[in-house]
């Protein structure tokens, strides 16, 4: 529970005959992770992939196309018969290549049909064969109404379609006078537009057609989505599987007759491993073990309740083999903190419920985070019992503790509580150090700072509380070699972090803090509230709403400051006094499944 599962170093030799068998029953097995071989000068090299494997690949590049095209999710299921389904993919990625290269031909028809459309002279009727006149200029485009007020009197032909604000006009003038009418439709605004090759009648009546053929393919590449989107999942799927066990040999080594797969399994499993190693190959199979060392992969071993709280941890990261596992007391402290900062029996209720309600939005791999709030929830209506708070309102006539008058207390106990945390922390360091430096090098770098701290303690009651010079004496007295032992352990380092005392301590502080803003405003709130009331009529429904949105608000506030400052707590004031971590997660061969 408090370390992470125990494993062992297995190396697997055997001749290059039972290499197939060997690597369908570790994917079957799913217990080998796998540590890749490296190449070095020596007897073996890196191995080869199975023959299969290329065409293997080359169907999955088709399949991903189709599967990112049709944007398609689903829970997969192994595909069986590979021939026929080889066959399928061929046949589908011919008719959805056709269908789409359709789709994007009729798409780029329909933007230049309406192109055409919106194209201001299209509706102009005029006699095309004046375009070719060398005696005649052409002016095809939009113009100002003011400027028909200057063509009056003028004898050329002029072919016109009021607009809004404009006209569009198709004007024929002499090639002598060109110069001046093009001057004066400059002076009024003059925009050329080119000349379609279609009257607007039959642009409009090909943009149809090609609308009505384009909705008809897009219709058949949905249907082909759908009547096919399981069996695209359930080969992808199969497939991954079909290469990740063909490019197995590929994590090796190698010769030319014999291989070795050398890698990690858990201690309890090592039994059951050699049994179906050794059936499989009728003991044409040598394994051997060996300790499993601090590069071992990480499986964490923890009881139902606290497995959420391991999402938090990888989230930041494991922990190196035979470090102790923080997860188990995660579980503990990282409620405890929430609940003490939110504090109120109506928003933990309201939490509680909310999680439910939207969990279901969210994709399965947030299901953890979910787990950790409702506990954290829990946490909260228990502290709100304490706090006698619902909404803000007090319930309770005399609580345990009341966060708006017992400032003094509150500040003392969210002292303590980090206290108790930071030293849990240092006596988790002196564990570990002394499990992998041994008990001198455990006194002198985390033992060093409860003498620190023993003398700083001492120091502070002698001073302010008592006015014993003793205390003030013995106090001094364990600073100075307190502070050479931590210099001896942990170098200039630690005695540089001798502040880190005071500012985590006032880190927990924020406990009280975030914990007495949240209470202040939900007041507030209340008491702007009860005023509305108070006035009846239409300040009732203004109530309601203040009280709605207020607390809802102040709610999603005090939710993620608690969250963000119970997980910070861990991991930089907490963590840093015994956690190296950087262990890399157990992911034996087989277990990944990267569907979708």
């Amino acid at each position: 529970m408090f370390r992470p599962e125990e494993m062992t170093k297995v190396s697997l030799v055997s001749s290059k005959g039972m290499l197939r068998k060997v690597v369908e029953q570790l994917y079957d097995m799913k217990l080998l992770h796998i540590d890749e071989f490296k190449k070095a000068d020596g007897y073996f090299d890196l191995g080869r992939p199975f023959a299969e494997v290329a065409g293997y690949s080359e169907q999955l590049i088709k399949l991903r196309s189709m599967i990112s095209y049709f944007k398609i999710s689903s829970t997969p299921k192994e595909v069986k018969d590979l021939s026929d389904a080889k066959i399928k993919l061929n046949y589908l990625n011919k008719e959805t290549t056709e269908l789409i290269d359709k789709i994007n031909n009729l798409r780029s028809e329909d933007a230049r049909l309406n192109e055409v459309l919106s194209n201001p002279v299209i509706t102009l009727e005029f006699n095309k064969k004046h375009l070719n006149l060398r005696s005649i200029v052409p002016f095809v485009g939009t113009v100002k109404k003011k400027f028909l007020e200057q063509m009056e009197g003028k004898d050329y032909e002029i072919v016109k379609k009021e607009m809004n604000s404009t006209v569009a006009i198709a004007l024929f003038v002499p090639k002598k006078e060109a110069d001046e009418v093009r001057k004066l439709l400059d002076k009024y605004g003059f925009t050329q537009y080119p000349i379609p090759d279609m009257g607007y009648g039959k642009a409009s009546d090909v943009l149809k057609d090609v609308q009505k053929e384009l909705a008809d393919a897009t219709s058949e590449l949905e249907k082909t989505k759908k009547s096919n989107r399981q069996f695209l999942i359930d080969y992808e799927y199969t497939l991954q599987q079909l290469v990740e066990k063909d490019e197995a040999p590929l994590r090796f080594a190698a010769s030319s007759r014999a291989f070795v797969a050398t890698g990690w399994i858990p201690a309890k499993k090592k039994a059951e491993f050699e049994s179906q190693i050794t059936k499989i190959t009728c003991n044409k199979v040598a394994l051997y073990y060996g300790e499993a060392g601090h590069d071992a992969p990480i499986a964490l071993e923890n009881p139902k309740p606290a497995k959420p709280f391991e999402f938090l941890l990888d989230l930041f990261t494991l922990p190196r083999y035979g470090e102790i596992d923080p997860t188990f007391i995660f579980l503990i402290t990282f409620p405890l903190f929430f609940g003490f900062m939110l504090g109120d029996v109506g928003y933990g209720i309201a939490v509680l419920a909310l999680t439910f309600l939207v969990q279901k939005i969210f994709p399965p791999g947030m299901k953890p985070i979910f787990n950790i709030v409702r506990i954290a929830a829990v946490a909260t209506i228990a502290f709100g019992f304490v706090f006698g708070e619902f909404f803000g309102l007090e319930f309770i006539e005399h609580p345990l503790l009341n966060r708006m008058h017992d400032i003094n207390t509150m500040l003392l106990i969210s002292a303590v509580m980090g206290a108790v945390h930071l030293n849990l922390g240092l006596a988790l360091g002196f564990i570990n150090e002394a499990r992998m430096h041994g008990i001198k090098k455990a006194i002198f770098a985390k033992g060093s700072w409860y003498v620190i701290e023993t003398g700083i303690v001492s120091l502070g009651l002698g001073a302010v509380m008592f006015n014993s010079l003793v205390l003030q004496i013995i106090g001094a007295a364990m600073l100075l070699p307190g502070i050479i032992m931590l210099y001896k352990g942990e170098g200039i380092k630690g005695v540089v972090e001798l502040p880190t005392l005071l500012s985590n301590t006032l880190s927990y502080m924020r406990l009280f803090a975030i914990g007495l803003a949240s209470v202040a405003l939900a007041v507030v709130i209340n008491e702007s509230a009860i005023g509305l009331i108070q006035q009846g009529g239409m300040m009732v429904v203004l109530a309601v709403l203040i009280l709605v949105m207020g607390h809802f608000i102040n709610l999603l506030l005090g939710v993620m400051g608690a969250f963000l400052h119970a997980l910070r707590l861990h991991y930089v004031e907490f963590f840093t006094k015994f956690f190296e971590g950087g262990g890399n997660k157990y992911t034996p061969f087989g277990s990944v499944k990267k569907w979708r």
